[in-house]
């Protein structure tokens, strides 16, 4: 062992209250089904799985996945079980007779099968978090939770834009596979993914979100928190210095705020007005041009 490095008792004793607070947490997700539903979406949308994986080399997306469906069944003994149909079901048993179809007459059954299976699991994975959602009635929580995790990594990547000066990757929590590209402004932060336009994509899909809750927030504390989370996101794609997630990042921020109303509605006879400072001070001009 390194100098340094735990010695066999530390060891044994990490390894004990691993399982320890493992076991705890399986026992709190089985009796709070909320707390399995906050934990699964949480982890897998933030791509915090992924660097999991990376660091420790196993994921922990399939047993969370199997721990999220064992809180199903216990809700279904329990009588606490809620469902309801949607055209979002219907949309996703043609796409998924579609592919069934398509396996037919695949050219290569192996690698169609391996496909297949994993699109399964992605179905298994949004039927089990659309029951929970039902089940739980736990909507604007969970949209909270997801938007709070990626507000605080997209926070991380600004520190370490403009205080760590990108040293390091953070454990994988921020990654800037791209330090010089023609027309960027500063180094490209693809957060936990691996390119920064997918690590854009997912910023601004959340985004409008943060803006919603912050639009129904009531007291100050609650409007500075989702302030700052719609700020440290907005300040996330712009790191990315994504030219397609800036053009979507306008579009729907002009689309939220025609859907929000009121004086958000209004608020857009001021963009002209907004573009004229925020483009120059940003520099995305030229990178749009």
């Amino acid at each position: 062992d390194p100098p340094g490095a735990p010695g066999p008792a530390m060891k044994e004793l990490l390894l004990v209250g691993g399982a320890v607070g493992l076991l705890a947490f399986v026992v709190l997700a089985l009796r709070f089904p909320r707390v399995s539903l906050l934990t699964l979406v949480a982890l897998d949308v933030s791509n915090i799985n992924g660097v999991i994986a990376d660091q420790l080399g196993t994921s922990p997306y399939k047993p969370q996945l199997g721990l999220a469906v064992i809180a199903v069944l216990v809700m279904v003994r329990r009588r606490m079980f809620r469902f309801a149909w949607s055209p979002v079901l219907l949309g996703l048993m043609v796409l998924a007779a579609g592919f069934c179809l398509s396996f037919v007459a695949t050219a290569d059954p192996v690698a169609s099968l391996d496909l297949l299976l994993s699109y399964a699991r992605d179905f298994l994975y949004f039927l089990v978090v659309y029951a929970l959602l039902l089940s739980t009635d736990a909507l604007k929580t969970c949209t909270a939770v997801a938007v709070l995790v990626l507000a605080a990594l997209a926070g991380l990547t600004v520190v370490h834009e403009f205080v760590l000066h990108n040293s390091g990757s953070l454990f994988g929590l921020s990654r800037v596979p791209l330090v010089q590209e023609g027309g960027a402004l500063t180094p490209r932060h693809a957060g936990t993914s691996s390119d920064v336009n997918f690590w854009a994509r997912l910023l601004i899909m959340f985004t409008p979100m943060a803006l919603s809750l912050l639009a129904m927030s009531r007291g100050w504390r609650d409007r500075v928190l989702w302030a700052g989370a719609a700020l440290a996101l907005l300040l996330g794609v712009y790191l990315t210095q994504s030219r397609g997630g800036f053009i979507a990042l306008f579009v729907g921020l002009i689309v939220w705020a025609v859907l929000a109303g009121g004086r958000y509605r209004k608020a857009l006879l001021y963009l002209p007005l907004a573009l004229l400072v925020i483009v120059p001070l940003s520099g995305i001009g030229s990178r749009l041009s």
